[in-house]
């Protein structure tokens, strides 16, 4: 009888390893745990060449050391020693039965010795082997699904485990095999994509854009791989190490890969948008990389590695994880499913470990996710906190979560606040600036897009980095947030300046628009059509200003649920919400500002300036008005009622009240568009309140029919029936013609706060105007007379003055002369020509003034100082005086008072009557020049000194002799040229750089001394060059004066206007509609003089002076009874020069001093004073309009 058969004793099973006190397996932990070393070692899972190369993973033979054991599919391979394993002490099978410990029996194993109390390692070397074989193989093949780890596991074992235990090798295994194939995918963006697009001998994709395409699909890709490799490295590692059951996985993962993927994946994730839209956009464009894309995935090797398909593996894999982690967590957690020493708690430190790796992936994916939707059209919004991290995360308390949720709240805003602010340059500029028929003219387009879009790049940007910043603490802090407020803190800093200057240009933006829309059709049919998330383009650059309302109630709401100690409540939230209170405050100023200002230049479009009852098309109201100014704003505007010319009846008035003009219009409507026609308008310099007390009127009264009128037929009468008087007072004002009358304005407003509202507005403009231009005067006054000096006698009532005082009558003229004293000292001394004889007196010293020539009718003086020669006109007569014989000797002039006429002098006209002399130098020469009327014609006589200088002492001698004994000196002056005819009444005359201007009724007459075939009537009048309304205003106007502009312009001045011409007399400035540049005077102008660079325009009661080169209004010099008595013409030293250089003029003026100046009051009669226009510092000149 045969032996019995020995009872095989029980399968070791690798033993389960305990890791880092975590209970998973790893050699080096074993070795500690037991004393023993355990060496198995393997070769790193390494890419070489294509991924359809095995990788070359060196693995040490089961069966004894140094054999070689790797994939048939592998060409190459690299030989590894290591020692065999030592024994390990059997363990039981997990799951097994407990009343019978006895395994079936396996063919592959042939029972061991049993007198042997271990087993040795490899004791399964068939299917250890064919484990290996799948961990080197490569190809898609290689995991396919219907391997799983019952594949590899020994009969017995996988026959005695029970069903949880089995599930759980299962899910570990289907890990560690799509983990192999997640792999396989990254290497095949760079091997089928990225290295073959790189290289030079394939153009699929344009060579400018090949290196950001390859770039952008395999952004961070080597470094994911090369997690991958080392985790998938160690996964095998404890793969052939604890085969066939894995005990643990949670440590080599946690320590392998959690520490890294974290930074790594959320950049990616974040990058996986861009790089799907720019795969998307390169496939749909370009049938090269089409073709070359298509044939990769049909290719039997490759089939199905779609490039999106890659691109998007990443966010697959980490999505996997979880639900692979979850399953195995669950395995662990089953019955029946124990670790092989019983120890359940190394199964519950390795599930714990595994919730922590499960969580973290989750937190990847949900904020890669959500910071990766700002590279989306639309990015993510999450409710709140609780929805972002999802139900899985532990609740930081009730408190804590409101605060997490106004910290995303915030940053959601910003997210959608910056995808609105770049939908403007995607979805508006660019397809504003392409296309081969423009949608808003070339000329005008880049004007448009600044006026309408300003500096929103420019807050754009500062948002951009704030977002970044609060990204980056998202990242280093998810899922709870300590602090966000740093980053919002130190952008708001910055916002104050690019916010005030946006919220200045936000209503003139929208003003452009719509100009825009009712200009062009075009663009308006682009503005209906277009839109960004249901928004248009006024609801897009009103964002701005939407998000600076709304950023401050999260900031609120975290301060609220910020602990009583946290910093960010105490301090850091404050200030910002004190930056944002303060840019809310001042941004409403500056909208206000920009309000009026897009209304005036609303208005702008649709003023009309009336002209002897047509459209005055050559006027520009830019220049005429100071609309060009960038400074210039809408105070005030409204309607207001006036009374019409028809008995009880009320005519409706739109009136502007700008920061310079009081503008009335009358409002006419047409087609369904609205012109404002100019009535009037009144320099606020020029303007006076008058009563704002007066009470009010009825507004319906009876009309001559006994009907009432339109405003009141069949109502009955309450308070709002009575309209309240406005009463303005003006000096000038301009209906059709201007004249120099006051202007006494009645208008009506609909109710006492609105007349309060006027009354305000009016005040303040007035007040700022008066400082803005005190600040900006070119001239100021100084005295050269005392208030008693010049009276003005009553009628029929003559005689001699009080102290210091003379009857003078009116002044007409002034001159400044030259004397020597018995020193050889030289002296100033200001002549005065009045009604009743010339005064003169030491510069100066006022008390010195006297009466010299009791010379009746005196209108005009001057000097030729370098003659000695003192020129009078006097009564129709142009009389010349040695002025020695005017003042013999400077210490006699103080006594001198009412001499007697010199006795030497000479009538310089022989029959007519003089009407105006002037004097001036043509090479070199001194000559006065004289117009005398004969009949309706004028006769031009130009003479030149004959007699020496003041320097040469002959001229006391017999030649002065002999004029005081015959009483005149006929040879003082002779002729230059001879006398010659202007057929027409000669207005004046002076010199202008080597010519003589006579302004007369056709224009001006311009006498070229040299030549006079070469005289010229400027301006050329033919409607061809200068339009029928412009010639029909200069024939009705009179002409004053040419003057130098900038260049070589020339300013044409009427009493109404004045405009550039050129040498030729042709309109020289235009706009950019052919329309010439008109200034228009703001009351009619009795006289202008010229001062470098200003031109001054003389009405009785104020001087207008504005920039002859640009035509800008500067200063207004008022008083009453005003005049010239000295504008340059009239002394050799304000005199343009052959050169064509300005010397210095001397602009002198004389008015009435105020009766009610109790000071200048001398028994009933008024006085005078004179005065001198010093200039101040000059105004910055920039050029002529454009």
């Amino acid at each position: 009888m045969s032996n019995p058969r020995p009872r095989p004793r029980p399968l070791p099973i690798p033993p389960s390893q305990i890791s880092r006190n975590h209970g998973s397996g790893s050699s080096c932990d074993s070795s500690e745990a037991s004393g023993k070393q355990t060496n198995v070692n393997s070769g790193e899972y390494s890419r070489t060449g294509s991924p359809f190369t095995p990788p070359q993973t060196m693995l040490t033979s089961p069966n004894q050391p140094g054999i070689l054991v790797q994939s048939p599919m592998s060409e190459k391979s690299q030989f590894i020693r290591s020692t065999p394993p030592k024994r390990p002490r059997p363990l039981p099978i997990p799951g097994a039965s407990s009343s019978d410990t006895r395994p079936p029996p396996v063919k592959e194993a042939p029972p061991p010795d049993s007198s042997s109390s271990t087993l040795p390692l490899n004791i399964y070397p068939k299917h250890l082997k064919m484990l290996v074989d799948f961990q080197v193989s490569t190809g898609q093949e290689s995991f396919s699904s219907d391997t799983n780890w019952r594949t590899f596991a020994p009969n017995h074992v996988a026959q005695n485990l029970n069903a949880a235990e089995s599930k759980r090798q299962d899910l570990i295994f289907e890990l560690i095999k799509s983990e192999k194939q997640y792999l396989y995918h990254l290497e095949a963006i760079n091997d089928l994509y990225v290295q073959p697009l790189q290289s030079s001998s394939l153009t699929v994709v344009h060579p400018d854009r090949r290196r950001p395409f390859t770039q952008d699909i395999s952004y961070r890709i080597d470094e994911i791989r090369a997690l991958h490799q080392k985790l998938l490295t160690t996964l095998y590692e404890v793969q052939r190490r604890e085969f066939p059951l894995i005990q643990g996985i949670a440590a080599p993962m946690f320590d392998t890969f959690i520490l890294d993927f974290r930074e790594i994946y959320l950049s990616y994730i974040v990058h996986i948008p861009v790089a799907l839209a720019v795969a998307e956009d390169e496939l749909e464009n370009n049938i090269l990389f089409n073709d070359f894309h298509e044939s990769i995935v049909t290719r039997p090797a490759t089939r199905g590695l779609d490039l999106k398909m890659l691109i998007n593996a990443p966010y697959k894999r980490l999505s996997k994880y979880g639900e692979l982690v979850t399953a195995i967590i669950e395995a662990n957690t089953r019955d029946g499913s124990v670790s092989p020493t019983g120890d359940s708690s190394s199964r519950e430190l390795e599930s714990e470990l595994l919730r922590e790796f499960a969580a973290s992936v989750r937190d990847v994916v949900r904020l890669g996710t959500f910071q990766g939707s700002m590279n989306t059209p639309t990015p993510a919004q999450p409710v709140n906190w609780r929805s972002l991290v999802g139900r899985e995360a532990p609740s930081p308390g009730d408190i804590e979560e409101k605060r997490q949720s106004a910290m995303l709240e915030l940053i959601t805003g910003e997210m959608l606040y910056i995808k609105d602010l770049e939908s403007i340059e995607t979805v508006f500029i660019q397809p504003l600036k392409a296309g081969s028929t423009p949608i808003i003219p070339a000329s005008k387009l880049n004007t448009f897009i600044h006026a309408v879009f300003h500096n929103v790049q420019e807050i754009l940007t500062l948002h951009k980095q704030m977002l970044r910043k609060l990204f980056k603490i998202q990242r280093d802090e998810f899922p709870v947030l300590k602090s966000i407020t740093a980053p919002v803190y130190d952008t708001a800093l910055n916002w104050v300046d690019p916010y005030i200057e946006y919220f200045a240009q936000y209503p003139m933006a929208v003003l452009a628009i719509d100009q825009e829309l009712a200009q062009n059709p075009r663009f308006k049919t682009f503005y209906e059509n277009t839109h960004y998330k249901r928004q248009d383009l006024k609801s897009l650059i009103y964002r701005p200003v939407d998000r600076l309302a709304k950023i401050s109630f999260p900031l609120v709401e975290i301060q609220r649920r910020s602990p009583p100690t946290n910093k960010d409540g105490l301090e850091t939230i404050p200030q910002i919400l004190d930056i944002i209170g303060y840019l809310r405050r001042a941004t409403n100023v500056v909208v206000d500002d920009g309000t009026m200002k897009a209304k005036l230049w609303g208005y702008k479009q649709s003023l009309v300036y009336p002209f002897a009852g047509e459209i005055e098309t050559c006027l520009d109201l830019d220049l005429c008005l100071g609309l060009n100014d960038p400074l210039r704003t809408m105070v005030h505007s409204g309607k207001l009622l006036r009374e019409s010319e028809t008995a009880g009846e009320w005519s409706e008035v739109f009136v502007l009240l700008l920061d310079n003009y009081l503008i009335v219009t009358a409002p006419k409507e047409k087609e369904g568009v609205t012109k404002y026609y100019i009535e009037k308008r009144i320099a606020l310099e020029l303007l006076t309140l008058g009563s704002f007390t007066n009470a009010p009127v009825p507004r319906f009264q009876p009309t001559s029919r006994g009907n009432m009128n339109i405003f009141g037929r069949g109502r009955s009468i309450d308070h709002k029936d009575y309209l309240y008087p406005l009463h303005l007072v003006a000096y000038a004002s301009i209906t059709g013609r201007p004249t120099a009358s006051c202007l006494n304005l009645i208008l009506y407003a609909d109710g006492e706060e609105s007349r309060t509202k006027w009354r305000t507005e009016l005040e303040g403009a007035i007040g700022l105007r008066k400082h803005v231009q005190e600040a900006k005067m070119a001239f100021h006054l100084t005295a050269l007379s005392d208030l008693e000096t010049f009276r003005i006698a009553p009628p029929l009532t003559l005689g001699p003055g009080g102290s210091n005082g003379w009857i003078s009558g009116r002044v007409h003229c002034s001159a400044t002369l030259t004397i020597f004293n018995e020193e050889g000292g030289r002296l100033q001394l200001i002549a005065a020509g009045c009604d009743e004889g010339i005064g003169m007196a030491l510069q100066g010293d006022m008390t010195t003034w006297r009466r010299l020539m009791p010379l009746k009718g005196v209108t005009q003086c001057a000097t030729l100082d370098d003659f000695g020669i003192f020129l009078v006109l006097a009564e129709g007569d142009l009389y010349a005086y040695p002025i020695e014989n005017l003042v013999p000797a400077a210490r006699n002039f103080i006594m001198a008072s009412g001499g007697a006429r010199p006795r030497t002098f000479q009538r310089m006209n022989t029959k007519s009557d003089v009407h105006h002399f002037t004097i001036g130098t043509y090479q070199g020469r001194t000559l006065v020049a004289y117009v005398m009327k004969h009949g309706t014609d004028s006769i031009v006589c130009v003479q030149e000194p004959v007699v020496g200088k003041i320097s040469d002492s002959s001229r006391n001698n017999s030649w002065w002799s002999s004029a005081r004994a015959t009483g005149q000196g006929k040879y003082w002056f002779r002729d230059y040229i001879q006398p010659f005819k202007v057929a027409s009444t000669a207005f004046d005359c002076t010199f202008f750089k080597g010519k003589i201007v006579i302004p007369f009724n056709k224009g001006f007459h311009v006498l070229n001394l040299s030549n006079l075939d070469l005289s010229v009537v400027l301006p050329r009048r033919d409607e061809s060059r200068f339009g029928s309304i412009l010639a029909r205003r200069c024939e009705a106007s009179r002409p004053l004066g040419i003057f130098p502009a900038s260049g070589s312009d020339l300013l044409a001045c009427y009493e109404d206007f004045g405009f550039w011409i050129d040498r030729k007399g042709d309109i020289s400035r235009r706009n950019s509609n052919g329309v010439p540049y008109i200034i228009e005077w703001e009351c009619k102008a009795r006289k202008v003089a010229y001062h470098e660079p200003y031109l001054l325009i003389f009405t009785p009661r104020f001087i207008e002076v504005r920039n002859a080169h640009t035509g800008q209004l500067c200063q207004f010099i008022q008083g009453d009874g005003l005049k010239s008595t000295c504008n340059g013409t009239t002394t050799l030293n304000g005199l343009t020069t052959d050169d064509g250089s300005i010397r210095e003029d001397q602009i002198q003026i004389v008015m009435d001093v105020p009766p009610q100046n109790e000071y200048v009051i001398v028994g009933n009669q008024s006085t005078q004073r004179l005065w001198q226009l010093v200039p101040t510092v000059p105004l910055s000149f920039d050029g002529p309009p454009s």
